[in-house]
């Protein structure tokens, strides 16, 4: 079930999994990938992360290579209520290098709450032995 969409992004909804969806748009500046990434993670905190969620899927493997700093404290922003809430995050990232190691470095802050993976089953497989969050 699709529950929001926008410029670069689209989140829905399947068994009980919030899956972000992001693209890449060549024809986006790098401050409006950042103003999607605040209304991405405002919606998240706003809808997501005060209901009963399994976790939630973030798909970057047709997303952007690299992020600015705007983009990263926006994320880290995201993966901090995470954890207040107790809903796990899994990144399926691209083969891009510079991609996995930004995430990386995002996880690395909350290691029991986010995890990387390079295909989708891992991740949901993952996902699916965490406790549902019950906010």
């Amino acid at each position: 079930m699709r529950l929001t969409e926008g410029g670069n992004y689209l989140i829905s909804e399947r068994d009980g999994l919030v899956i972000c969806q992001l693209w890449t748009r060549p024809d986006q500046s790098q401050d409006e990938g950042a103003k999607n990434a605040e209304e991405m993670v405002s919606f998240l905190s706003t809808s997501v992360l005060g209901a009963p969620c399994r976790g939630i899927i973030f798909d970057m493997r047709r997303g952007p290579r690299t992020f600015g700093p705007k983009t990263r404290s926006t994320m880290a922003t995201l993966f901090a209520r995470a954890v207040r809430s107790k809903v796990q995050i899994a990144i399926i990232t691209s083969d891009a290098a510079t991609q996995v190691l930004q995430f990386r470095g995002l996880c690395a802050g909350s290691p029991t709450v986010t995890q990387i993976f390079d295909n989708e089953s891992a991740a949901v497989r993952w996902l699916r032995t965490q406790e549902p969050s019950k906010s």
